[in-house]
């Protein structure tokens, strides 16, 4: 569901002392309360999800926004428009108490600090909804989406006299971001309308290669739809096209790590050529693949490839660019042998089977698990060979490398291991 059918949806819902046509509909994020309709009982501690310190982008540049923690029946806030490294106006926000519901008033300012508003005035925004993920105010939202960010929509009215969205998505950063110094931009997660649509693409080119057969066209290796539906392509007529459906939660924590962990918008082609080049170390490389990552969401396209990264990130270490790459790679790698390994039932019972033979050959440590998955494949005969490997410290150092081998022939399962000492 989009967020303009959620705000609709919860808009319908009754609440005690409030008719269902008390509000309506002011642009599409954005609502209003009707003649003579009254804002709906509310405490200020209702709010406690907005505290905190935010930043995002909106109305064209970069924002930042801080709300205090409820106290003495108030919440005060800030907020800073920013572009071309300029601050276009700044505001001071507080919600309060008022007739047993809350009000929202705003105070804007120039890049000089001069009030736009007369020295006695302000914007006053009277409470329409609240709940635990919401805060309605008349022609202001407020809202937190499935990713945990926060959501703005207020309505700006046009010259013509309709009201149009100004929107901004903003995300939270906590305490320990901001003790290290600049806080970096956040970057919105927007998805596209279309749930089909292809918003994480990674493949490889070129390299050294057997010649592709007449008729077969390869696919990408590793497809992200806007639904959670992760595509295996075929590299060869052997291998089969697979599919893997993430739960929400994969897929929420592998869009945040990408977009705004991993800041793979601020990779550039050009920027980790230059990052490798000031290392000072030379890496022959020859007949490697390329490496192509595409990132589309519904407001930002972005590609970044990487020569040979599979062979260079553990010599270029220093390079913080190419360990993102390196782990994005890990993780699209993750799923697309996860999606070979067959349905939960099936994974389930070989995860327990690999358990009981680990138990049964070793008598320490603990059994390899699915996060120990590093590569599955099956071929179109449905003959499946997986690897699991799980590294044993002692005192921060590694000791042993466990192996797990998986081959599936005819319907049939063996499991293997092998333990090496780490010299």
């Amino acid at each position: 569901m989009n967020i303009k059918s959620s705000l609709l949806c919860m808009l319908c819902l009754l609440m005690p002392g409030v008719t269902a046509w008390s509000q309506s509909p002011l642009t599409d994020h954005t609502f209003q309360l009707d003649d003579q309709a009254k804002s709906p009982p509310a405490d200020i501690k209702e709010l406690s999800w907005l505290h905190g310190f935010w930043i995002g982008e909106g109305l064209g540049g970069q924002v930042d926004v801080s709300w205090s923690a409820p106290a003495a029946g108030t919440m005060a806030g800030t907020f800073r428009l920013i572009k071309n490294n300029q601050i276009e106006f700044s505001e001071f926000v507080e919600i309060s108490q008022k007739d047993g519901s809350l009000v929202l008033k705003v105070k804007h300012f120039d890049r000089e600090l001069i009030g736009w508003e007369p020295k006695d005035k302000f914007l006053e925004f009277a409470l329409v909804r609240l709940d635990d993920k919401a805060a309605i105010f008349d022609g202001l939202t407020y809202l937190i989406d499935d990713q945990g960010n926060l959501r703005a929509y207020v309505a700006m009215k046009q010259k013509d006299g309709t009201f149009k969205d100004g929107s901004f998505l903003l995300h939270r950063e906590s305490s320990s971001d901001l003790a290290n110094g600049e806080v970096k931009r956040t970057f919105a997660i927007e998805l596209p309308d279309d749930p089909e649509a292809v918003i994480i693409t990674y493949n490889t080119v070129g390299g050294y290669r057997a010649p592709t057969p007449a008729g077969f066209e390869p696919t990408p290796l590793f497809r992200l739809l806007a639904n959670g539906k992760v595509l295996v392509g075929r590299n060869n007529p052997n291998s089969l096209e697979l599919e893997y459906q993430m739960t929400k939660e994969e897929f929420n924590d592998l869009l945040e790590d990408v977009v705004n962990k991993k800041r793979v918008f601020d990779i550039t082609t050009d920027g980790l050529k230059k990052q490798i080049e000031e290392t000072g170390k030379s890496f022959r490389l020859v007949d490697a693949p390329t490496h192509r990552f595409s990132i589309n969401l519904a407001n930002e396209l972005h590609e970044v490839e990487c020569y040979g990264l599979t062979s260079i990130y553990k010599t270029y270490n220093e390079v913080e660019d190419l360990q993102a790459l390196a782990a994005m790679h890990k993780k699209f790698m993750f799923y697309r042998s996860r999606a070979a390994l067959g349905t939960e039932a099936e994974v389930d019972e070989l995860v327990q089977e690999i358990a009981r033979k680990y138990k049964k050959r070793f008598s320490t440590g603990d059994p390899l698990t699915l996060e120990h998955l590093t590569y599955a494949s099956v071929d179109k005969d449905g003959n499946m060979d997986a690897q699991f490997t799980r590294v044993e410290y002692e005192n921060d150092q590694p000791q042993f490398i466990y192996n797990c081998f998986v081959r599936r022939r005819g319907g049939k399962t063996s499991v293997n291991f092998a333990r090496s000492l780490v010299r």
